[in-house]
């Protein structure tokens, strides 16, 4: 009586398979032994966007499609040495049995490496059997090439209204409403203070400001010549008044105002008094 032979199968791990950036791949493998015939074929492709690619980035998710052809189908992921396989099918850390279709490749985000193996057998009637085996893919414990699946890259991957906030790391990136949409930061100058070159920020115009010493002229600072003013100061003992120039009377602490309150070096209390009554009075009633 005939007795069953194994027919040798073709160490997988002594084959390299160098197919990173080529779309679509395919490789398989046949077995016969007398009567019996036995294929396989496994059919991968490298990953592909599904939404918008921007270089490595994909605004959507890499995906895979994959299908085989013998009895039994596998897939795993960043497995460091291919698997071995017997006559009831694969083994190995990882190996786990699939089905056609297409595979989403999001660990983290990041796009793990992933290989695929076909098994198949074959008997026949007078006893004859055979059994072949083939994997193909990107081995290797990492993740692939660097791509990574995020919820977008820009503007153009976000609904209308939207914008792509990358402030933080690349996981963080979202669409977000876009609050700067309809603010306008228009250069202007109000109470002696020019404001310019505005940038939105969260629907809040943030200025680069200019203090005028002579008032506005429009959205610009008027122009007027150097002189000696009585400028106010605020210190941390109350109000202080005193002689000075234009140009250094000019932080936000100091307001130029009525020359008669520097008239005397030192002013009693109720001479300060006074001068608030007048400086309010002033603000009031101009």
């Amino acid at each position: 009586m005939k007795k069953p032979i194994l027919c040798f199968l073709i160490p997988i791990f002594l084959i390299s398979f160098l197919i990173s950036f080529v779309s679509a791949w395919s490789y398989d493998n046949s077995e016969r032994y007398g009567d019996a015939y036995a294929y396989v074929e496994v059919v991968g492709m490298y990953p592909e966007c599904e939404g918008n690619a921007h270089g490595s980035y994909c605004a959507g998710t890499w995906y895979a499609d994959v299908s085989h052809t013998g009895d039994k189908f596998y897939i795993a992921y960043k497995v460091s040495s291919w698997p071995s396989a017997d006559d009831n099918g694969y083994s190995g850390q990882g190996v786990q049995l699939t089905q056609d279709g297409r595979k989403y490749l999001d660990e983290s985000g990041n796009v793990p490496r992933y290989i695929l193996c076909a098994w198949d057998y074959d008997s026949s009637p007078n006893g004859d059997w055979a059994w072949a085996g083939r994997c193909g893919g990107y081995l290797g414990t990492g993740y692939l090439d660097g791509k990574k699946n995020v919820d977008c890259y820009d503007n153009s991957d976000c609904s209308s209204g939207q914008i792509c906030d990358k402030s933080g790391d690349w996981e963080t990136w979202e669409c977000k409403v876009n609050l700067c949409e309809y603010v306008s930061c228009e250069d202007k100058c109000e109470y002696a203070t020019r404001y310019y070159d505005g940038v939105c920020s969260e629907g809040v115009c943030q200025y680069q400001t200019e203090n005028c010493f002579y008032g506005c002229d429009g959205k610009l600072c008027a122009e007027g010549d150097e002189e000696e003013v009585c400028c106010k100061y605020y210190a941390s003992g109350g109000a202080e008044y005193q002689w000075t120039t234009t140009s250094e009377c000019k932080t936000p602490e100091e307001v130029i105002v009525d020359d008669s309150y520097c008239e005397d070096e030192e002013l009693t209390l109720f001479d300060r008094f006074i001068n608030w009554i007048k400086e309010t009075w002033k603000k009031i009633f101009g």
